[in-house]
């Protein structure tokens, strides 16, 4: 696996690692932790070495003060929530333990549950204990593994709150596993994408979302229209690109663009309409295609144009309704040329 990257993170900041399932990023996590042992290459946290394979260094897990959550809970059945949440507590006196864990259950909202048994608890709560147990023994970093997996919306608002609040209180510095892009946007400030074992880009959350680096980045942070292309020309700022069916305009950054590219283009970017005229004449881009796919997701629908490639669009059902979306219709798809974003191929 190819996973090297170097990220220096805020005090309460968390680095999101995000792509799909089986792209490595538990085996990142569990490396972190020292679950698992990477056949080769380092691990540096702060000014300590945790993995060194050259020097066969090899720091245990409970030597790197590191809180883990995992989707899967791993409570003790036999013991209580306070009994559970006090399990990692070594070394302490009985009054230092006791102090802890009450702290910590208070913090968590778990105090009028220390009593109860694992097997009574609903998932939120479940989940809520694998955190106060992860943070009683006062980690230095927090590795969150699918921490929202199985929980219904309610519960999972609520261990959102809580895992910011716990951050941004403690100073807490966190490495955040997901797929869900929703999930990413709402705890974390800095991403990292990885793809078949690679770390493919890292950056501020925003940025990377917007300006995926190359089109793998892209697929995976759910660009859903890419489209190859000629870069004939860069004026005033805005570049020129040749792509089946015609031209696409987009504003041209600081580095020099190469003649070969690929155009994404984000479906919440592009607005529909039946007429030509319907838009501003600064929208640069205006694609006239026919219908060729309709998909209901939820409260919206997709939609797909033959533009001479494929554009993906989402609007509502309402917006729907009024333009008589039909598979056939010829319809009219409007871009700002900000939002054509151009990578290197």
């Amino acid at each position: 696996m190819e996973a090297a990257f170097c990220f220096a993170l805020d005090p309460a900041g968390v680095l999101v690692l995000f792509g799909p399932s089986g792209a490595g990023k538990t085996t990142i996590l569990r490396s972190l932790a020292g679950l698992g042992r990477p056949s080769f290459g380092s691990i540096r946290f702060r000014d300590e070495v945790w993995v060194d394979t050259e020097r066969r260094l090899w720091v245990p897990p409970q030597r790197r003060r590191i809180g883990y959550v995992d989707q899967h809970d791993a409570l003790f059945p036999h013991l209580s929530v306070a009994g559970n949440v006090a399990f990692g507590l070594r070394g302490l006196s009985g009054d230092e333990k006791r102090r802890r864990v009450g702290e910590t259950m208070e913090s968590c909202g778990l105090s009028p549950l220390a009593g109860r048994a694992p097997a009574t608890l609903s998932g939120g709560e479940r989940r809520r204990v694998a955190l106060a147990r992860a943070l009683a023994s006062g980690p230095r970093l927090l590795l969150l593994d699918e921490p929202f997996a199985g929980l219904d919306p309610c519960a999972r608002s609520e261990l959102v709150v809580l895992i910011r609040k716990t951050i941004r209180e403690r100073s807490l510095p966190a490495v955040f596993v997901t797929h869900e892009q929703r999930e990413a946007v709402l705890l974390g400030t800095d991403l990292a994408v990885v793809g078949a074992g690679r770390v493919l880009q890292t950056g501020p959350l925003a940025e990377v979302f917007a300006r995926p680096a190359s089109r793998e980045s892209g697929k995976i942070l759910g660009v859903e229209t890419v489209v190859a292309g000629r870069c004939v020309s860069v004026r005033e700022g805005v570049a020129e690109v040749e792509v089946p069916g015609g031209r696409l305009w987009a504003v041209a950054g600081e580095e020099p663009l190469p003649e070969r590219v690929y155009a994404m283009v984000r479906a919440e970017d592009v607005v529909l309409s039946t007429e030509e005229g319907s838009f501003p004449m600064s929208t640069r881009n205006r694609l006239h295609g026919r219908v060729t796919e309709l998909e209901a997701e939820g409260q919206v629908i997709r939609v797909v144009l033959d533009c001479g490639f494929p554009l993906v669009a989402r609007v509502t059902r309402g917006a729907g309704q009024e333009l008589g979306l039909a598979v056939g219709k010829p319809l009219y798809g409007w871009i700002k040329a900000h939002a054509v974003h151009l990578v290197p191929r």
